[in-house]
Parts: structure tokens; C-alpha cells; sequence
């Protein structure tokens, strides 16, 4: 990552919102304490640190940034009212460029420059600390009563 980006991400830090850790589902998801009422947008970034420090001229008190020890980079995957869900994701293109599409002439352009693979990959948590959900989309399991119900949008 260059100097830039860093000072970029370390602006929006000390400018924005920041939340908490406070559930761990998985080896694969965090939850943290900031959703859509404040503003959170699946895609969004997320620096995770416990260790950091504001930067303070101590004669001008010139607020400088934040200055942290970053254990990772994780993405919203998920977003809900209050909190949201994080994962790490990596990105990888596949397939060809542009040769692809001629061999097909243009029957679909989206093939030009190939898809883009989308993995999740393992968070360094603390093992002793997961709490799982029983599923997130439980689209298998059958209704019963009990069951919370939580409105979404009038249509």
C-alpha cells in the first residue's frame, strides 16, 4: 500500500465513524457496531485495530491522525440497521481478454474481459471467542412460531 493511501485511510478514520468488534460468527465474519443508520454501505472498508493513538501537536493541538498497529482489512459483506457484517475478501479475474470475445462474435460482452472470483478468506480471531449464528439465511428451515419477524419496507 503506498504512503498515500495510508494517509487517505488514516484521514477518514480520525473524520468518519468508528465502530467495535462485537461478535465474532466465524473464522470468516465479524460483526461490528455501525450500520445503516449510520451511514454503512456493503463495500465499505474497515481497518481492525485494538492499539491506537491520536497524533496531537502538543503546542498547536493540531489534530493529526491516527497512528494504529492494523491486524486487517476487512469488507462490509453485509449491512443491518445498527451493525454489520465483515469479511475479508479477495479478488481474482479469470478468463481471457479481449481474444475470448471474437471467438464468439459479441454474444456477450461481459466475457471481453473475463469475470472477476470473488473467495473469502480465514480471519486471524480468537478461536475461544466465536459465537456462531445457527444460519444467517436459513431459507431450508421451516417457519415456526416463535420465529421473529421484523419489518423491512412498505411496498
Amino acid at each position: 500500500m503506498t504512503a498515500d493511501i495510508e494517509n487517505d485511510m488514516e484521514l477518514k478514520m480520525t473524520e468518519q465513524l468508528n465502530g467495535k468488534v462485537i461478535r465474532i460468527l466465524s473464522e470468516k465474519e465479524i460483526i461490528i457496531n455501525l450500520g445503516k443508520s449510520q451511514g454503512i454501505q456493503t463495500g465499505d472498508e474497515f481497518i481492525i485495530t485494538n492499539n491506537y493513538t491520536e497524533i496531537v501537536d502538543p503546542e498547536t493541538n493540531i489534530n493529526y491522525g491516527l497512528l494504529y498497529d492494523k491486524k486487517d482489512m476487512l469488507e462490509v459483506t453485509r449491512v443491518f440497521e445498527k451493525f454489520c457484517i465483515l469479511s475479508k475478501l479477495s479478488r481474482e479475474r479469470i478468463g481471457n481478454t479481449i481474444n475470448a470475445s471474437f471467438n464468439n462474435s459479441f454474444s456477450s460482452l461481459k466475457n471481453i474481459y473475463g469475470s472477476i472470483q470473488i473467495t473469502t478468506e480465514d480471519l486471524n480471531v480468537k478461536h475461544s471467542q466465536i459465537d456462531p449464528m445457527n444460519s444467517v439465511d436459513s431459507y431450508d428451515t421451516p417457519i415456526q412460531i416463535g420465529d421473529k419477524a421484523f419489518f423491512v419496507a412498505k411496498i
